[in-house]
């Protein structure tokens, strides 16, 4: 058995590219309006789309295969997730005391 299995993308759902975070605000139906209508054609086709950033445009993502792994694997997948997990910790407090100002 395999250490590591695909899943598929979270983010882009298995197509490898996702809406343009430009425009992650979206559009009203009013602005929408205004566009010319090869513009609208195009943007609901996707032809403004980019890679997905999860998955560099693969669609799926490489995970752990538990069920497959030694005890002792499991144990250093376990410390890596921790120290990942406190790693991401501190930069969010960090990224919250550069917003306050400190």
């Amino acid at each position: 058995m395999r250490k590591f299995k695909y899943i598929i993308c979270h983010q882009c759902e298995g197509h490898g590219t996702m809406e343009n975070p430009a425009f992650e605000n979206g559009f009203t139906q009013s602005e929408i309006a205004e566009w010319e209508p090869e513009m609208r054609e195009k943007y609901f086709a996707g032809a403004f789309d980019v890679r997905c950033d999860v998955c560099a445009g693969d669609g799926k993502l490489s995970v752990p295969n538990v069920a497959a792994m030694s005890f002792s694997e499991r144990r250093v997948l376990a410390a890596r997730r921790r120290d990942e997990r406190l790693q991401a910790a501190d930069e969010r407090l960090s990224r919250q005391e550069r917003a306050m100002g400190y």
